[in-house]
């Protein structure tokens, strides 16, 4: 199993529980571990995820603010499930 799977599941989960304002801070915790055992240091995932645990800490207390925080990791998620169509990037078949 590719190792970012379980990384984007609990941050998809992590997002929605924040968006909800049924986030606890075991579930953050766990998000965060998960993506350090998992993902390589220079991963834009675990920037991401490392990114909402420490805009936690800070507004833990805020639900519209969490609820943003909460709607940015859930769009860092769908981002990394868009798949990456080869060539894109070249100029002779794109123009």
């Amino acid at each position: 199993m590719n190792g970012r799977v379980p990384v984007l599941m609990a941050a998809a989960s992590v997002a929605m529980c924040a968006r909800s304002g049924g986030l606890t801070q075991q579930a953050v915790d766990e998000m965060r571990v998960r993506a350090e055992e998992l993902l390589d240091r220079d991963d834009p995932l675990r920037r991401d995820v490392f990114w909402f645990a420490t805009q936690w800490e800070a507004v833990r207390r805020d639900p519209d603010a969490l609820a943003l925080i909460g709607a940015l990791l859930l769009a860092a998620v769908e981002r990394e499930t868009v798949p990456r169509v080869p060539g894109t990037d070249r100029v002779d078949l794109h123009g």
